[in-house]
This record gives C-alpha cells, structure tokens and sequence, in this order.
C-alpha cells in the first residue's frame, strides 16, 4: 500500500498501523504519540500480533480480487471490521466495510464448552486420560 499512496493519504485512510494503534495510558504532555505508537506497533509485531502480508492482494479470475491474512493463535474472539479500499491513482473510489467473527470451532469448542459448562465432567474426563495416559506408557515401557 505504501507504493500507491503517499503518507498523508495512509494515514488520512487510516492505512498506517501505527495511526490504528490505540495507546492503554495517557502520553506525557511533551512526547509525541507517534513514537508510541510506532514502539507498540514494534513490540506487539515481535509477540506476532501485527503482521503485514508480503503477497498483498492477488487479482483473481472466479473472483475480483483476494486477501490472506493469518490471525495469530491468540486474537482476541468477536467481530473484527474488515475496511476493503479500491484506490485508482491515489484517488479513493470506493469503501467497504464487512464483519468477520472470530470463534472457537470443533474440538476445540467442544473442549472449551466442557471444560466451561460442565467443568465437574472436564474434570473426571482429564483425570481419566492422565490415568489412561499413564496406564499405557506403563503397558508399552514395562521391562520384562
């Protein structure tokens, strides 16, 4: 995106992920917010929670246009906004907002609905699987 637009349009369109990020506390009076805000961006791109998509997006035939973009293992659940700009010389043409919801599926949300809702059985079912576990690594390693 930083070939098609110049600074002041990324960060009017709210492109930059530094302009996206949101400070937890109050800046002091005389530090500028950018620097923050870039040092945030900086450190939660190190714990893998801001990442950029080298590939950008790919023109497509079944379709006009498409994205990948990978969720790190511990986003927060709930709806995300996905903003989608089509851009034509630097001048913005369009935009669009959608939702996508971020939620637990399969086994782990039958796990994760167990272990929440029915925590007695969780409990039994884990005790369980560590005795099973162990009953069998006692079975395969037994000397003879």
């Amino acid at each position: 995106v930083t070939q098609i637009l110049d600074a002041q349009q990324l960060w009017r369109y709210r492109l930059n992920v530094a302009a996206l990020a949101e400070l937890g506390g109050e800046v002091p009076g005389d530090a500028d917010p950018a620097d923050y805000r870039r040092a945030l961006v900086r450190l939660k791109g190190r714990e893998g929670l801001y990442r950029t998509n080298s590939s950008g997006v790919r023109v497509e035939e079944s379709v006009l246009f498409q994205a990948d973009f990978a969720l790190p293992a511990n986003a927060p659940l709930g709806s995300y906004t996905i903003q989608t700009f089509v851009f034509r010389n630097g001048v913005l043409l369009s935009q669009k907002d959608d939702q996508v919801v971020v939620d637990r599926r399969g086994v782990e949300r039958t796990v994760y609905d167990l272990a929440t809702h029915y925590s007695f059985f969780y409990g039994l079912l884990t005790v369980g699987l560590a005795l099973l576990s162990g009953w069998v690594a006692a079975m395969v390693f037994r000397r003879s």
